[in-house]
């Protein structure tokens, strides 16, 4: 589990699969919005997760349920959060 700080790192090979461009079933959405990052990251804590590490639950899952509850699909919230040029040469 990356360090929140390191989130710009991020690099998703599934984004462009045809699946992720699926709109999220109702069963998924609740799920989504059923989940308790703040809950989530205090076991991660108790567990000997190092804080920044159990934020970075907090924040992606937060960011989650807003896209989700937004209509979005998982590649257009993979798009917002990977950084373009990822992979190349600076």
């Amino acid at each position: 589990l990356p360090n929140f700080r390191q989130l710009s790192d991020a690099n998703f090979e599934w984004l462009y699969w045809r699946q992720a461009r699926e709109p999220f079933s109702e069963e998924t959405k609740e799920y989504v919005l059923s989940l308790d990052p703040f809950f989530d990251a205090s076991v991660l804590i108790r567990l000997g997760i190092p804080e920044e590490c159990a934020m970075t639950v907090v924040i992606t899952t937060l960011f989650l349920q807003r896209c989700v509850t937004a209509g979005m699909t998982l590649s257009e919230v993979g798009s917002m959060i990977q950084r373009q040029g990822i992979g190349e040469k600076p």
